[in-house]
């Protein structure tokens, strides 16, 4: 079960390759430690420089080791699937010929044992080992993406553009520390310490008010140490440390060896920027009144930069004049036990082969076993041996008791028995492993005859649904010929010339993508038939709304014909009153003559003659009456203003 939910997700190759890596990395980074501790005692008073180059050394062979480890798996995988009954370990076998020795071959036999159980308990679990590897990188992994994402944001929310005074001093800095890419300076109100961030397009962050709030010196100070990590491309090497640090969280030797690199990167960046400076005071007053600023800062901090070596360690450093790294009290502990704990296996793999020293060195190989019997009294247990040299030993037992030996057809004395107890006990033990392996072989076959099984039961559905499928093709034919009915009279008699062609499935499955694609067609149809149903209801509805609208038109047309009406009368009736007060006033001798006239609060115009300012006020206030109008007439009536307008034949 195991292995079929295994090859689900991965392949068995790269199963065992990942799991095996991973086994072999533990060894391996534990080797790298004791270098490492090896590398700090021997070169402790050389620079701290050279302690970092080393250091990184030993991790790029770490990851290069790692690396072929891999691919060594990943080979041995596809070499031992052509070697039945391969076993773990089984290279380090080494021929009784060559070293002539019981000790080192029985040695070779107890650790090959002992390590070939662990090795299947490891494989029993592989899968869920790799699961939670795999799950715990993924959250890691998450994190660090966070992580990144936060720096990158770093660079625009909340930042603010520092004095030109600093901008220009940054650029002398650089110049005088040699860094040749261009820096940018930036202030940001979410980072408590100075932190430099980008390899391609490196940035220095300081937090707001530390410039104004240390003295200038100890502010350079600080920039040449930044500086310095650009210099160096620590932003970088850091990035691919936190990628190791996720692949290889379990691994404590490369976790140490990944803390003691940055420890020695901030004294390497500690040695070049008091290089620069030349002023050692200087430094570490900066260093001191940075950290007291610190603890009044705000609590944000940059994740991913990476953690400062601690400050007193960094002082005494400076003070003291020397570039002594010496391991801590846990670190001696940690290595010491690492050391014991090697020397205890290495002690119980010797004891162990002293304590099969007694076993007859004079064993030989074995040619031919046979073994019969259940080995109890009423059916004793017959042992046929036969050595590459043709010598032959035949042994009568019951209860695992020697009854009777023969030797090359001779009888033995008991007193000759116990010389061949060690050589029948380990003839015993290989006939365990047998008959375990020929359980877990009959075991295996039998999970292989429910596979078979379990294969032919779903072949035989996978034969009823195909059936069933040809069945339902021919339904959704028929559905498909009564959406088209003209179209599939033509089809139905080819489909009835092919009636005896059609028990092959393959045209079975043609005539279901016909009849699948017909359905589909039909489909459109009906979409197309409801969309035009819809169209013709909003035409419905919109000639329904033309229709009241038209209505509503039409009474209004009336209203305005009947208002029109009354409107003529009115003015009719104005007109003719007008026309009676210029006659009796005597501005017209009646209404032929009249050929026009204006009244507009500007002037009264009777035939191009303008009236009197009397007469114009009368006309004005007895027939004008709203402001701004006027009345037009005839050859006058062209005022161009608002008011009635009246033809000569009005």
């Amino acid at each position: 079960m195991n292995s079929i939910f295994a090859a689900s997700i991965f392949s068995e190759r790269l199963l065992k390759t990942i799991s095996w890596t991973l086994v072999h990395s533990l060894w391996q980074g534990l080797a790298m430690a004791l270098l490492a501790a090896f590398i700090l005692l021997v070169i402790r008073r050389q620079k701290a420089l050279l302690r970092y180059n080393l250091l990184a050394t030993l991790m790029l062979i770490f990851v290069a080791g790692t690396m072929v480890t891999a691919i060594i798996e990943w080979n041995f995988f596809e070499y031992a699937g052509r070697i039945p009954n391969i076993k773990y370990l089984d290279a380090l076998a080494v021929p009784m010929d060559i070293l002539n020795s019981a000790q080192i071959a029985q040695a070779q036999s107890w650790f090959k044992t002992n390590i070939n159980r662990l090795s299947a308990l490891f494989e029993q679990n592989q899968l869920i080992l790799v699961s939670v590897w795999i799950l715990i990188l993924s959250l890691k992994s998450i994190k660090m993406g966070l992580n990144i994402w936060y720096a990158f944001r770093l660079r625009w929310y909340k930042t603010y553009q520092p004095s030109l005074y600093w901008r220009n001093r940054l650029e002398e800095l650089s110049a005088q520390i040699r860094v040749n890419q261009r820096v940018m300076l930036l202030e940001s109100a979410l980072v408590t310490g100075p932190a430099a961030l980008g390899f391609l397009k490196p940035l220095i962050l300081i937090p707001v008010g530390l410039l104004n709030n240390l003295p200038t010196e100890q502010v350079e100070a600080i920039l040449l140490h930044e500086l310095a990590h650009i210099r160096r491309s620590d932003y970088l090497v850091n990035f691919i440390q936190c990628l190791l640090e996720n692949v290889f969280f379990f691994n404590p030797g490369l976790l140490w060896v990944s803390k003691l690199i940055r420890q020695e990167r901030e004294n390497c960046c500690d040695d070049l920027a008091i290089a620069a400076m030349k002023n050692k005071t200087v430094y570490i007053n900066a260093l001191v009144a940075f950290q007291e600023y610190k603890l009044h800062g705000a609590r944000y901090a940059l994740a991913f930069a990476g953690q400062k070596a601690p400050l007193l360690d960094r002082v005494k450093r400076i003070l003291n004049h020397h570039n002594y790294k010496t391991l801590s009290i846990m670190e001696k502990i940690s290595l010491l036990a690492t050391v014991l704990l090697i020397g205890a296996v290495t002690f119980l793999s010797l004891h162990n082969t002293q304590a099969q020293t007694t076993r007859e060195n004079r064993i030989a190989s074995f040619s031919n076993v046979n073994v019969s019997g259940s080995g109890t009294a009423s059916s004793p247990q017959i042992m046929f041996l036969q050595d590459v040299n043709g010598k032959t030993y035949s042994i009568k037992r019951v209860d695992k008791k020697i009854q009777e030996m023969y030797v090359n057809g001779e009888k033995l004395s008991e007193d000759k028995y116990a010389e061949y107890e060690p050589v029948i006990k380990e003839i015993d033990e290989q006939i365990e492993r047998d008959r375990a392996q020929a359980e877990l072989d009959r075991q295996q076959a039998e999970r292989d005859r429910e596979q078979a099984m379990r294969d032919r039961q779903q072949a035989e559905r996978d034969r009823q649904h195909a059936m069933r499928d040809q069945e339902q093709a021919k339904l959704d034919r028929a559905h498909a010929d009564k959406d088209r009915l003209q179209a599939e009279r033509d089809r139905e008699q080819s489909i009835r010339d092919r009636q005896q062609a059609e028990k092959d499935r393959l045209q079975a499955n043609l005539d279901r993508e016909q009849a699948m694609r017909d359905d589909v067609q039909a489909k459109r149809d009906r979409e197309q038939a409801i969309k035009d149903r819809a169209q013709a209801d909003r035409d419905r509805l919109q000639a329904e709304k033309d229709r009241a609208q038209a209505e509503v038109d039409r009474q209004q047309a009336a209203k305005d014909r009947i208002q029109a009406e009354k409107d003529r009368k009115e003015a009719q009736a104005l007109l003719k009153s007008i026309i009676e007060e210029m006659i009796s006033d005597k501005l017209v001798k009646d209404k032929e003559s009249l050929n026009g006239f204006r009244l507009t609060e500007d002037a009264f115009v009777v035939n191009g003659v303008k009236q009197s300012q009397e007469l114009h006020t009368k006309y004005l206030q007895k027939f004008i009456k709203r402001a701004g109008y006027g009345i037009y007439y005839g050859s006058d009536g062209t005022g161009g203003g608002r008011g009635y307008f009246f033809s000569r034949q009005d």
